[in-house]
């Protein structure tokens, strides 16, 4: 399980910038799943799947990456990446994922992607 700390985010009627998305305070603690290497492009439009149990709930994460202008839903051969607790996972997204070459990678990974992105667009 991933240690990260991560403060709520701001409902759109509370915030007039559609991108308000807090930034992730890591832990120095030891983080379980190891990095997969795996490289991804986040751009205007993408689908980001979950799978598995992450520290954040997938509601959650829907949320914020929907107001970063990015959908979520089923594994398609459209998506960008598919972020799982564990990356090795042999779940159904996970080989879906595998059959059309979509990486898996961890959450920590997929959060300091997202950051870069989301930095990206505010500048």
């Amino acid at each position: 399980m991933l240690d990260l700390e991560v403060p709520s985010l701001p409902s759109s009627a509370e915030t007039s910038d559609p991108i308000s998305v807090p930034s992730v305070a890591r832990s120095s603690a030891a983080v379980d799943a190891p990095e997969t290497g795996a490289t991804f492009v986040l751009s205007p439009g993408a689908r980001v799947v979950f799978t598995g149990a992450l520290s954040r709930e997938r509601a959650e994460w829907a949320q914020t990456i929907a107001e970063a202008g990015f959908t979520t839903g089923s594994v398609t051969k459209n998506c960008a990446v598919l972020v799982a607790a564990d990356p090795a996972t042999q779940s159904g997204k996970a080989k879906t994922a595998a059959k059309h070459g979509i990486p898996i990678v961890t959450e920590a990974e997929f959060v300091r992607v997202f950051e870069a992105y989301v930095a990206g667009i505010a500048a």
